[in-house]
C-alpha cells in the first residue's frame, strides 16, 4: 500500500536534487501479529552516500528506509547494477539498493509513505529455526555477491571497510542466535556493534546498556538473542526511553509513534486476522 502522496512526493524529490540516483522514505509499520500500527521515519530528510565510513555508517542505520515499497530508482542508475544473482530469493532488494546508493547517492525522505506489513510468515519476525537458518544463508550470499562490485565502483576503502565489519558482525550475531557459541562472544559481537551504531548516550541508557551487555554472560547466546527479538517485538524500547536514549553515530535518529485511527485500507486486514 501507498500513501496517496507517494508519487507526487517522490517525484519531487527526484526533481529537486537532479544528482541523486534514488529515493526513499519513511513508513507505517503494520503489525498484525499484535495489531499495532506506527510511523517509522528518520528524524529528518538526509542523503545517503558510501564516499567514506560516515556515509557506510549512515546507510547502515537508514538503509532500511530503501526496502522495494519505498525504493526509487533512476534509469540511468539501474542500467549499471547487474542482474540480482538467482540465488538471491531473499534480499534481491539490498542488492539493488546499495548499488545503487553506490553509484548515486539517496535522499531518504522523513514522511511516511507506504505500508509494511508484518504478519505470521515474516522472515524478519519469526523464530521457527529452519527460517532463521534461510534468512542467514540469503543474507551473507547477498553480502558475498555485493563486495566484489562495490570494490568494482571503486568504493572508497574506509566505507568498504565498515561494511565489511558490520556484515560480519551481523553473520557472526545470527550464527550465535542458532548454533551457540561461547558467552565472551556474544558479549564481544554485542559490544561491538553498539560502538559502530551509537556514540554515546544519557546515564540511564549507560545503565541500560551495562545491564543488557551483563546479560550475554548469564545466558546461552540464542537465549540472549531470543529475549532480544521479544523485547523489540513488545516495542520495550519506548519504556527504555523513559531512562535515556543512545546518541546515533550518524547523528540521525529514527522516530516511531503509535498511529491511533487506521486508514480504512487496513481496517480489513487486521479484522481478517483476528
Amino acid at each position: 500500500w501507498w500513501a496517496p502522496s507517494k508519487l507526487r512526493e517522490v517525484v519531487e524529490a527526484f526533481e529537486k536534487n537532479p544528482d541523486i540516483g534514488a529515493v526513499g522514505h519513511g513508513y507505517y509499520r503494520v503489525d498484525l501479529i499484535n495489531q499495532k500500527l506506527e510511523s517509522v521515519v528518520p528524524e529528518r530528510t538526509c542523503r545517503l552516500t558510501l564516499n567514506n565510513a560516515a556515509g557506510a555508517r549512515c546507510f547502515m542505520a537508514l538503509g532500511g528506509f530503501l526496502a522495494p515499497s519505498m525504493l526509487a530508482v533512476r534509469k540511468r542508475i539501474l542500467d549499471r547494477i547487474p542482474p540480482v544473482p538467482q540465488e538471491l530469493i531473499f534480499c534481491g532488494d539490498a542488492f539493488i539498493y546499495t548499488l545503487a546508493v553506490a553509484i548515486g547517492g539517496a535522499v531518504v525522505l522523513d514522511r511516511p509513505l507506504s505500508y509494511y506489513c508484518v504478519h505470521g510468515q515474516n522472515l524478519f519476525q519469526t523464530t521457527d529455526p529452519e527460517r532463521l537458518r534461510r534468512r542467514s544463508e540469503m543474507t551473507d550470499r547477498c553480502w558475498r555477491e555485493l563486495l566484489p562490485w562495490l570494490s568494482k565502483l571503486g568504493l572508497a576503502r574506509d566505507a568498504n571497510s565498515m561494511l565489511t565489519l558490520a556484515w560480519r558482525l551481523d553473520s557472526e550475531a545470527r550464527c550465535l542466535s542458532r548454533q551457540g557459541g561461547k558467552r565472551w562472544r556474544t558479549f564481544q559481537n554485542e559490544r561491538a556493534r553498539r560502538r559502530l551504531a551509537y556514540r554515546g548516550g544519557s546515564l540511564g541508557y549507560k545503565v541500560f546498556k551495562a545491564l543488557s551487555l551483563g546479560l550475554t554472560l548469564l545466558v546461552p547466546p540464542p537465549r540472549f538473542y531470543q529475549l532480544k527479538q521479544w523485547y523489540a517485538r513488545k516495542g520495550l524500547g519506548r519504556m527504555r526511553e523513559k531512562l535515556g536514549s543512545p546518541v546515533s553515530a550518524d547523528l540521525i535518529g529514527i522516530r516511531r509513534h503509535p498511529v491511533e485511527n487506521l486508514p480504512s485500507v487496513l481496517t480489513g486486514e487486521i479484522s481478517v486476522s483476528r
